[in-house]
């Protein structure tokens, strides 16, 4: 007892703030013991108690204002999500602000758009991003085709899904990435656009939307295939297989890669299918195949003239390199000849198949046809409408 009090004694001489040298994550539990206004009160008391009441876990307010109802309502919406909208490019200035005024910004969701009196005069040329926090960043497509340059710095990034569709082609806009740690990226656009700083080893998941089929967009997809050739999860249109196809002796081999998700146009060429095979090729150790659809009557150009045609299901799913697969799943299915045929194939020669799903809830004699298809497999599951299984 007479070292506490001595200790005492010698706090209030001195004038020490013993309260203040608690972490943040303390202060804020007593915090949570106040009523919102006293906590926020604490705010005045200097800059290391400014925004510590923000934090605190569990708020309680008392509203006795029934006809302010509304501002009310904005204000809890405001506590719960930090949104950004920017109406004028030129507002720069603001997401700078937003970005030093939340240094614990975990996730950002940002969309620009461009008003058509926006005059090239009052244009931006460069939107930087950095941050020691920020984990998620999603960038929305602009209205209007931007030369515009985006950097994005930060080592603690771990998701980022950006669309390049916007940037002027001809421009010298492009997106800048220097994000060491990065594990999630999906992007859309041309692939000439994106500059990617260092390595990307951590990525272990990929999203590929290509919208150009050009010789230089079909190199930039291989060099990317090649920085994200550890990737353990896959996601593209089958069009970018098809910029990759002219380049298949190119590919790097996929190791790691276990799940492949394939988004197939609704009208596709018979270049789209037959690339492939040489993609499946280069993933010895896939366990997981994911279409939205997977109908194989194509439409094949011939001087103008469309003609629909069918591609041998042998040709697209050779069984050598389905023979190992774990799981097949096909979010929508027409009911259509050909569709049949392809699950029947797979049936018959994914001897590995332990579960196959088809989803958008099919009819009950198409459940019945699809069952009493003869498996390869004895161990394979069949589960219909389970449309969520599919990520697209």
């Amino acid at each position: 007892m007479k070292l506490m009090k001595a200790t005492v004694e010698i706090d209030a001489d001195h004038k020490v703030n013993r309260i203040s040298e608690l972490p943040d994550s303390l202060l804020c539990h007593i915090l949570s013991f106040l009523h919102i206004k006293q906590s926020a009160a604490t705010s005045i008391l200097s800059t290391r108690w400014k925004y510590l009441f923000a934090f605190v876990p569990d708020i309680d307010l008392e509203y006795m204002n029934p006809e302010l109802h509304f501002d009310f309502i904005n204000f809890c919406r405001r506590m719960i999500v930090l949104r950004l909208n920017l109406y004028y490019l030129m507002d720069v200035i603001s997401i700078r602000k937003i970005m030093k005024g939340c240094p614990l910004l975990e996730e950002l969701d940002i969309g620009c758009k461009c008003p058509e009196n926006f005059g090239r005069e009052n244009a931006i040329d460069v939107l930087e991003f950095s941050s020691s926090s920020m984990k998620k960043l999603v960038f929305h497509p602009f209205g209007e085709r931007q030369d515009v340059t985006i950097i994005v710095a930060s080592n603690s990034l771990q998701s980022l899904d950006c669309r390049l569709n916007w940037l002027c082609k001809d421009g010298s806009g492009e997106v800048i990435l220097d994000t060491p740690n990065l594990k999630h990226l999906a992007f859309s656009g041309t692939l000439e656009k994106l500059n990617i700083i260092g390595g990307l080893e951590s990525v272990d998941s990929v999203e590929v939307t290509n919208d150009s089929y050009s010789i230089t967009s079909a190199e930039d997809l291989i060099v990317l295939l090649h920085r994200t050739q550890n990737a353990l999860s896959i996601c593209a249109t089958i069009e970018t297989l098809e910029a990759s196809d002219g380049f298949s002796r190119m590919l790097p081999t996929f190791e790691n890669l276990a799940r492949l998700e394939l988004n197939v146009r609704d009208v596709c060429s018979i270049r789209d299918w037959e690339a492939l095979p040489f993609f499946l090729e280069n993933a010895p150790n896939l366990e997981v195949l994911l279409f939205n659809h997977v109908s194989t009557n194509i439409l094949w150009t011939n001087d103008f003239v469309e003609e629909e045609v069918e591609c041998p299901v042998e040709t697209i799913f050779p069984i050598h390199l389905i023979e190992n697969l774990k799981e097949i799943g096909i979010k929508v299915f027409n009911n259509e000849e050909d569709e049949f045929a392809v699950v029947e194939h797979l049936f018959q020669n994914a001897k590995s198949l332990r579960k196959f799903t088809i989803g958008a809830a099919p009819e009950p004699s198409v459940c019945a046809r699809i069952s009493a298809f003869k498996r390869c497999s004895t161990l394979c599951q069949i589960v219909f409408d389970e449309w969520k299984y599919i990520r697209f």
